[in-house]
């Protein structure tokens, strides 16, 4: 893909590589001036090479040549964000943990693994389920 402006495919690339990069993350790996990135990112998204994808807390930026589906990005942004990056990992590995195990695994407070878990589950990420003991 042949892009008029060096900074434009730096802008692109930095994306390909980080799929769900949030602006300030963009910011700062470039390091551009806020009005300058915000051009170039409008103008990427309206040659339709980028898509934007506003997750509730950041918006997130993702290439249109790669196939995610919606699903895909959604599970790419809380990646991206720590707390629940290690939360999601945990559940991978031990799909049965409660709250306080969690917090004990993650190093969390219980009030802010479950405001995660209350974000993971409305997005559709994880699913929770009630233990019968």
């Amino acid at each position: 893909m042949e892009f008029e402006l060096e900074t434009r495919r730096r802008i692109y690339e930095q994306i390909k590589k980080s799929p769900g990069i949030h602006f300030r993350e963009l910011e700062r790996r470039l390091q551009m001036v806020v009005g300058n990135l915000q051009y170039h990112l409008q103008y990427l998204e309206k040659k339709n090479l980028i898509r934007a994808s506003n997750d509730g807390d950041y918006v997130r930026y993702f290439v249109k040549d790669r196939s995610l589906s919606e699903t895909e990005r959604k599970i790419m942004s809380f990646l991206r964000r720590s707390g629940c990056r290690h939360i999601l990992l945990q559940l991978l590995n031990n799909p049965n943990l409660n709250n306080r195990e969690l917090s004990q695994a993650v190093g969390l407070s219980p009030s802010t693994i479950s405001w995660n878990l209350n974000k993971l589950v409305k997005a559709g990420i994880i699913e929770r389920e009630k233990s019968a003991g």
